[in-house]
């Protein structure tokens, strides 16, 4: 008995490349399932107009975006231009009764001054970007997408 397993063992691993092309389905397997598994966030940067009021800013956006991935309360990411440096603010009302989508986020003014500070903005106004949720995406369908151009 052992000696016919041992000729099979050989066989298949020594004397025929079986054992390399079981090594390299496996490893093509493994990989497609992995892109497949891990998902990627997409954002869509839309401006901003901020109003100083009391303890806190509010950053209102108008337009027709896509807030169907935003819920009141949601943590989204905004930050000024000059600075880059990101800061997190709370949602506090989306408002898609109108033909112009508006969404408000409410701001720390620790937070508000910091940036306004960091960026050294000569406008009393700086530009304000937020980052929206636009959906996400497989490691697969965004690396083998076809006619994308980034």
């Amino acid at each position: 008995m052992q000696k016919r397993l041992w000729k099979l063992y050989t066989f298949t691993f020594i004397k025929t490349p079986i054992a390399a092309l079981f090594i390299i389905v496996g490893l093509a397997v493994g990989m497609y399932l992995l892109m497949n598994s891990i998902r990627i966030q997409s954002y869509w940067a839309v401006t901003g107009a901020p109003v100083e009021r009391g303890e806190s800013t509010l950053i209102t956006v108008q337009g027709n975006n896509n807030y169907t991935e935003l819920h009141r309360q949601d943590k989204i990411t905004w930050y000024i231009k000059e600075s880059g440096d990101r800061y997190e603010g709370t949602v506090l009302n989306i408002d898609s009764s109108t033909d112009a989508d508006r969404l408000e986020i409410e701001v720390t003014a620790s937070d508000w001054t910091r940036a306004k500070k960091e960026s050294d903005a000569e406008s009393a106004e700086p530009p304000v970007y937020v980052e929206l949720p636009q959906g996400q995406e497989t490691v697969f369908a965004k690396l083998f997408k076809k006619g994308a151009v980034e």
